[in-house]
């Protein structure tokens, strides 16, 4: 990813944290592309993006909790005590994402990640660095799904992602 893609990412990232906490009901964003997404709160909190060439997806936040929300998507690891966005897309590029915002400790808790991950059966693939130092990303498979596992930072923020996606349905033009 070059310099620029990576500015642009890091500023649409930071952008979308600040929404998420906020009340604001509707924005537009430009992603790393130049194509505008469209951001609007449903009554049950969930952001909605529509995002032009792509489809919808649903970003929905949780506030801190010691116990697992029944809404939150099941596939994805539960980390309690810690703000969470969940996103769900279900167009072109199907993919569901967690990001858990402001980790204290988040390293122990990426490896916590990983030893989950590899007890769940996936199989990883080779360690990527991140951008921005002292970032990191892990890579899985298990069966036709990718999972990527990273640690950021943005804002002054450590920042975990796990990130699952359809590798049927990458670009493939699948159910949009």
């Amino acid at each position: 990813m070059d310099e620029t893609l990576r500015n642009q990412h890091r500023e649409l990232m930071r952008r979308l944290v600040d929404l998420l906490e906020t009340s604001g009901d509707h924005a537009e964003v430009t992603g790393p592309d130049g194509a505008p997404w469209q951001v609007h709160r449903e009554p049950d909190g969930s952001l909605v993006m529509d995002i032009a060439n792509t489809g919808p997806m649903v970003t929905r936040g949780w506030q801190p909790t010691d116990h697992r929300p029944p809404d939150y998507p099941p596939d994805l690891p539960f980390l309690a005590g810690t703000t969470a966005c969940t996103v769900v897309t279900a167009g072109l590029n199907r993919m569901t994402m967690v990001q858990w915002l402001s980790v204290p400790d988040a390293d122990p808790v990426l490896e916590q990640l990983v030893t989950q991950s590899l007890a769940d059966g996936w199989q990883e693939g080779e360690a990527s660095p991140v951008a921005d130092p002292p970032g990191k990303l892990r890579q899985f498979v298990r069966g036709g799904l990718k999972r990527i596992i990273s640690r950021t930072r943005i804002s002054e923020r450590d920042i975990l992602m796990l990130m699952q996606v359809d590798l049927g349905k990458v670009n493939s033009g699948g159910d949009r």
